[in-house]
């Protein structure tokens, strides 16, 4: 090899990645393309028995930009290797191991063989349901059954799901997610950055942070909790049993959520989140936990006020059935949908909320809910969290009526 392979942090750290699957999601300009050669670089050099695949979301986008970042890295390095790229059969052998390459417009077309690794271009912009084939093509011993997907943040759609919370540090054996932003690129040409920022409106705008900083945004509608940022709000929160855990409570049929939250020192820590599905979906199973989970602390329920009369489990209402469990459950009233998630919004702004890493829905729903959602249908723990800070800390004086109610 006669070239001097230079990388950035955010390159190695993808290539040195001990997980099964990593996401290298990155900026435009960032290398993503140069990542993942040597990622196919390292993999023959590694596993030369090991038959590979190389994916790209569309078929022009795997011969116009995938392959041809791969083969000039090749030359560039002097590395002997031979495609195939016309016909039903498409291959690239690169000293003596074969790797087949598909575009995932058609993936119904890759089952049947058997690969080592595997290495995905923009996946972000294809079906699930095009991973899932793919992910099942991984059985050839030879090699580590490793993926590494390489692309550009298409809003929260499934790569958001497979990667949440699995960034940085906080990487499993399973998965990692690795962000690299546009400007951290020092090779790129001089003013290159300064005309995209100029280009996207802004580095405060939504297209920005997805295309130049690698973020999750959702550009098809407004954020509803515009102010949240997982750097500044997630931290690691433990219960404190010295204070006492108000637990946020909203009754669904479908989806029983509630989340563990202490005020203290006027900042919320959110330490726990529950969320309930199928059978288990039900107060009964609820109170259940939260009296196991909370066996020395001192607990409060402050819960969706419709509970007061709404029986998802039984004859007794669903505060009459933790009331007679023995939990402390005040008396509430539901408010506006917009001033409890602007309440959430401003305890988000002046740095009063913090989120433990585990609770990885609320983060979710921070993140993606977005204002043409019907909150209902998409949203329960986050709310549950909205009604613990609107009666805690509320962004406007209690109504007339609400002042009535006795607590």
């Amino acid at each position: 090899m006669t070239k001097k392979l230079e990388l950035l942090p955010t390159q190695l750290e993808l290539l040195e990645s001990e997980s099964k699957i990593a996401l290298y999601l990155a900026g435009i300009g960032n290398g993503k393309t140069f990542t993942l050669a040597h990622y196919v670089i390292q993999m023959v050099a590694k596993y030369p028995k090991a038959k590979g695949l190389i994916v790209a979301n569309t078929i022009s986008q795997l011969k116009n930009a995938t392959m041809t970042g791969l083969t000039e890295e090749l030359e560039a390095l002097n590395i002997p290797f031979t495609m195939v790229m016309g016909g039903a059969s498409k291959t690239i052998t690169i000293l003596g191991t074969t790797i087949y390459l598909y575009s995932l417009e058609r993936y119904e077309n890759i089952r049947g063989i058997q690969v080592g690794w595997i290495a995905g271009d923009e996946v972000a912009f294809a079906k699930r349901e095009a991973i899932d084939v793919i992910m099942g093509r991984l059985r050839d011993g030879n090699g580590p059954l490793t993926t590494r997907f390489f692309s550009s943040p298409n809003s929260f759609n499934w790569t958001y799901d497979m990667f949440n919370g699995f960034d940085g540090d906080n990487k499993t054996d399973m998965f990692h997610l690795i962000k690299g932003k546009t400007k951290d690129n020092v090779f790129l040409p001089d003013g290159y950055y300064e005309s995209l920022v100029e280009l996207y409106g802004g580095l405060d705008s939504p297209l920005a942070k997805q295309e130049l900083m690698g973020e999750f945004v959702n550009l098809t509608e407004g954020a509803v909790y515009w102010a949240f940022d997982r750097d500044k709000h997630v931290q690691k929160c433990e219960l404190n049993n010295n204070y006492m855990v108000y637990i946020g409570q909203d009754y669904n049929i479908a989806n029983m959520a509630n989340c563990y939250v202490q005020y203290i020192n006027g900042i919320f820590y959110v330490s726990q989140e529950t969320i309930l599905s199928g059978n288990s979906s039900n107060t009964f199973d609820a109170t259940d936990k939260i009296l196991k989970d909370l066996v020395k602390s001192h607990k409060t329920v402050i819960p969706d006020s419709t509970g007061k009369a709404r029986k998802t489990s039984s004859t007794q209402s669903d505060h009459q059935i933790m009331r007679a469990a023995g939990l402390n459950v005040m008396e509430t009233h539901n408010p506006l949908i917009r001033d409890r998630q602007n309440t959430v919004n401003v305890a988000l702004k002046k740095g009063k909320l913090v989120i433990d890493p585990s609770c990885k829905q609320i983060i979710k729903e921070l993140e993606s809910l977005a204002q043409r959602d019907k909150e209902g249908e998409v949203s329960h723990v986050a709310v549950a969290l909205g009604y613990v800070l609107f009666k805690l800390d509320p962004l406007r004086r209690a109504t007339k009526a609400s002042k009535q109610i006795q607590l």
